[in-house]
């Protein structure tokens, strides 16, 4: 139920070109140190839906790199996670995922670690658009939250932020994000 080793994925199924699946059904959290996760875990791998189910919790830099240029990915599911405060969790986390249409974090209500979704969806070409139904706090004293969140992501027309009622000046410094 939880990670909380140094590095424990760091590159585990990199370029594992015929991993189509993976699941972590009771996985709670990822704690400890910064790098506990999926650092590059499944980056280039033939993954289409990815899901935790019950994590709740996440250490800093949980999900970096982690599923980079997977080209086929099509959807990733987040559906416990209520807060995101550790530095870099998601930074370049699906950076290159081509066929990325669906994300879903439908209980996050607060994110407050620099960097949080830094680089996140960088070309991410096929994503739709995206909903943050239960965000209501957007803030960070030392950072941006959503610098280059969304780069070259030539199919995303939206995205939804409707319950957010506190953001802070440089959340999303460098964002493609508007007004």
């Amino acid at each position: 139920k939880t990670i909380s080793s140094n590095r424990p994925f760091y590159y585990s199924f990199n370029n594992c070109t015929n991993l189509g699946g993976i699941s972590f059904p009771e996985l709670t959290t990822i704690g400890g140190s910064a790098n506990s996760g999926f650092n590059y875990a499944f980056t280039s791998t033939k993954l289409k839906n990815v899901e935790f189910p019950k994590l709740t919790t996440l250490a800093a830099m949980s999900f970096y790199r982690a599923f980079g240029s997977c080209n086929d990915l099509e959807s990733v599911s987040f559906p416990e996670i209520t807060t995101i405060s550790e530095s870099n969790t998601f930074q370049e986390a699906f950076g290159g995922c081509s066929k990325l249409t669906s994300v879903s974090f439908p209980k996050l209500t607060t994110i407050s670690g620099q960097g949080t979704f830094t680089s996140a969806f960088d070309r991410c070409t096929s994503l739709q658009p995206i909903t943050f139904p239960e965000l209501t706090s957007l803030t960070n004293s030392s950072g941006s939250n959503f610098a280059e969140t969304f780069n070259d992501c030539s199919n995303l027309s939206d995205i939804y932020f409707p319950k957010l009622t506190t953001i802070t000046s440089s959340t999303v410094i460098g964002s493609t994000i508007q007004n």
